[in-house]
């Protein structure tokens, strides 16, 4: 499904078209072994928010996840609330305000606030994958949702990263 930015974006403000929406805004301003980052905690409650201030949307705020299992376990535990399975959004977000890594390969990574990063090789060990991450809300959400209500319930899923410079 394609959705275009600017129909849900206006002046900054958010508008879903009367669309549920469920999200998990991640922030971590504080690396052990990178940069820190100014605003990235703050960007992800303002969006968080955003998200819960619309109608028939819900969101959660994790916090500075220190490690790629802390991250998953966040994400994991906020995808089986038991109110995203019994009345499931059209489109999940993961809106992530933190450090990520590209490879060459064009595989995107997101970087937990302790990951140690020292060559390519320690990425899939201190770092979230988003195709792994993409694989987990699948099965943990979307299917699921998928057997008890058919495919006309298929959730969407987005990841939001912004940029710092």
């Amino acid at each position: 499904m394609y959705l275009s930015c600017h129909r849900f974006v206006h002046a900054g403000e958010l508008n879903w078209a009367g669309l549920r929406v469920a999200g998990l805004c991640v922030g971590i301003d504080k690396y052990t072994h990178a940069g820190n980052l100014n605003n990235a905690s703050r960007d992800a409650e303002a969006m968080n928010e955003r998200i819960n201030s619309s109608p028939g949307c819900q969101s959660a705020n994790l916090c500075a996840p220190a490690t790629v299992g802390a991250l998953l376990r966040g994400i994991r535990h906020h995808a089986q609330d038991a109110g995203l399975q019994q009345n499931p959004p059209k489109l999940f977000m993961v809106y992530y305000a933190g450090h990520g890594i590209q490879t060459q390969e064009k595989k995107v990574y997101l970087v937990p606030s302790n990951a140690h990063v020292e060559h390519l090789d320690d990425l899939e060990h201190e770092c979230l994958a988003l195709d792994k991450l993409l694989l987990m809300l699948r099965q943990t959400l979307d299917e699921p949702v998928r057997r008890q209500f058919g495919e006309a319930r298929a959730i969407v899923f987005v990841v939001v990263q912004p940029l710092y410079l």
